[in-house]
């Protein structure tokens, strides 16, 4: 071999070497500090509100959650819609199953882990319903036990006894076609269409799909009395609109200022 060709050997060997020693490892989530944020409170009582990040039991991988601590314990955000952030939550599929927008501000956490959150073993989880309206007036609306199923049963929403102040929207009142209780419904989306619409009838409107005229995605029935993921409206318009947050057993005109859901674990 001349020198020419051993030159261009040890200089693809050298090559091969370098880049083996530069080959980028894939990313390690950080190691959660619980499961969910009402077992780190249970760690630790002193634990102060903010994104943690969590591990349900069966997540493939760990996830960034926001944790609401207070004296009774620490729940799991896994929605906010105030319209601070402007974040659009009219979306695909693939985008409420994954989650979209910031943990520390507006966001949906996304059905799959909702569904982890909510089937761990040997924890039931507590679902509560926090409103606000324009008048700053607060109401929340709990439920004993919340469960999904997964996605090859279309995220199906189960409910346990509610207590509360806000009523029991979800529930509706099945002798009104509109307001049909929304326990049991698969999740809809624009592009994935699970509720009862064959079609709807609104007054002379026939529609078939309640997550393209509500513009959200939610456990739609037909179309049912609670869609929290709709279209946000400001202070100076937000009466009287069907793609809107509403909760219509407590403000049944308004679209509210914020919403917030939580998850507990006992």
């Amino acid at each position: 071999m001349n020198s020419a060709s051993l030159l261009k050997c040890f200089s693809g060997i050298a090559i091969l070497l370098c880049l083996s020693l530069h080959q980028v490892k894939p990313k390690q989530s950080p190691l959660p500090a619980g499961e969910d944020c009402s077992g780190i409170w249970k760690k630790d009582p002193k634990s102060a509100s903010g994104v943690y990040w969590i591990k349900p039991a069966g997540a493939p991988q760990s996830f960034q959650a926001y944790c609401d601590m207070n004296q009774d314990g620490g729940s799991t955000v896994i929605q906010r819609h105030n319209g601070e952030d402007s974040l659009d939550f009219n979306r695909m599929w693939q985008e409420y199953k994954d989650g979209f927008g910031n943990p520390a501000g507006e966001h949906w956490i996304g059905l799959e882990k909702i569904y982890l959150l909510s089937n761990q073993p040997n924890k039931k989880s507590e679902l509560s319903v926090n409103l606000q309206s324009f008048n700053n007036d607060k109401a929340c609306s709990k439920y004993e036990s919340f469960q999904i199923s997964n996605e090859a049963k279309g995220y199906q929403l189960s409910l346990g006894a509610y207590s509360g102040t806000g009523g029991d929207a979800f529930r509706g009142q099945d002798n009104i076609q509109d307001y049909k209780s929304q326990e049991g419904s698969k999740f809809s989306t624009i592009d994935m269409d699970n509720d009862d619409c064959n079609p709807c009838i609104r007054g002379d409107i026939a529609m078939n799909s309640c997550s393209q005229s509500h513009d959200s995605g939610w456990w739609f029935s037909a179309c049912g009395m609670a869609d929290l993921n709709g279209e946000w409206h400001s202070k100076d318009n937000y009466m009287d609109w069907e793609s809107s947050i509403y909760w219509k057993t407590w403000k049944p005109r308004e679209s509210m200022k914020m919403s917030e859901l939580k998850l507990k674990t006992v």
